[in-house]
């Protein structure tokens, strides 16, 4: 990565964002992701919707490629915004080179559809895949921001039922809705994608009136153990790097097979810019490997 690089996306990031301005659902909807469309779909790979109840899945898949393995990929965006298509970048990078299907699901958002509203939704999609015949010890379940930590609840939430997925992959996970990490301050001037105050904000229309320590939304410091392995990539200049040691050391005290990378130099979710970071290509080429290599997928 070239310094420059990284200051054009930061000053195109910052164009889109005022963390001084007061708060809204409308201005985060509007402002947190730009749209993409469906044409940075390559040829050669497929795409396709699914319902699963009521929410959408989105697969991806280079034709050819079995179907035998999932990814179960739950988009950022503070649980009150993002989508499908903001994550697409992303989910096309990973497709590139995963050895299965890479559903991104549309969960519902707060405020009109709070905790655990989300929740129910990644289980669902879960199932459905299930339900399509993949094992789910063949299941990745991963996210990022927000959708991290929901990543880690779905895992909570799965062995209530005693299923078990196959991994874990949470990139700068939001892990503690108590916002207890000191990284919410000493690095706030330091990422432009994320502030304390839109998680504070978001924390509450979430929530809405559960407990913030409630696992599922907070697995930061949730009992963990028998969960499966747990890949969680973070950037050195996030106010969330707090969030991801916390979740890391919580899931490695409780037995969990858990791998920890804070990447130097990265901002939030630095993964959303494949076409622009050479960073963004090799963490997601090196996560899926390591999802790979657990699930047991051909490559």
């Amino acid at each position: 990565m070239s310094l420059a690089e990284m200051n054009c996306i930061k000053a195109r990031i910052a164009e889109s964002f005022d963390p001084d301005a007061r708060f809204s659902v409308e201005g985060a909807r509007r402002d947190w992701y730009v749209e993409t469309g469906l044409e940075i779909v390559p040829e050669g790979m497929d795409v396709w919707e699914e319902q699963a109840g009521g929410p959408t899945l989105e697969g991806l898949a280079r034709q050819g490629v079995s179907r035998a393995a999932a990814v179960l990929y739950l988009h950022g965006g503070g649980y009150i915004c993002g989508s499908i298509a903001s994550h697409r970048p992303l989910t096309v990078e990973l497709a590139k080179t995963f050895e299965g299907v890479v559903w991104s699901l549309d969960y519902r958002l707060a405020p009109e559809h709070p905790f655990p509203a989300a929740l129910d939704d990644a289980l669902a999609a879960f199932d459905h895949i299930v339900a399509s015949g993949v094992d789910p010890a063949s299941i990745a379940v991963a996210g990022d921001s927000a959708a991290g930590g929901l990543a880690v609840g779905v895992l909570i939430a799965l062995r209530k039922r005693d299923v078990r997925a196959g991994v874990c992959w949470a990139i700068s996970p939001w892990a503690d809705m108590r916002l207890r990490g000191e990284t919410l301050r000493t690095l706030a001037d330091k990422d432009p994608m994320v502030f304390p105050g839109t998680l504070e904000a978001s924390s509450v229309l979430y929530l809405a009136g559960h407990d913030v320590d409630t696992p599922e939304a907070s697995p930061a410091f949730a009992d963990l153990s028998d969960l499966p392995p747990l890949l969680i990539q973070v950037g050195s200049t996030e106010i969330l790097v707090d969030d991801a040691i916390a979740l890391a050391r919580t899931a490695g005290l409780a037995g969990v097979e858990v791998r920890l990378e804070i990447w130097p130099d990265m901002i939030h979710v630095w993964h959303l810019f494949p076409n622009e970071l050479e960073e963004a290509r090799r963490a997601v080429a090196d996560a899926s490997t390591w999802i790979q290599e657990r699930l047991g997928a051909p490559r």
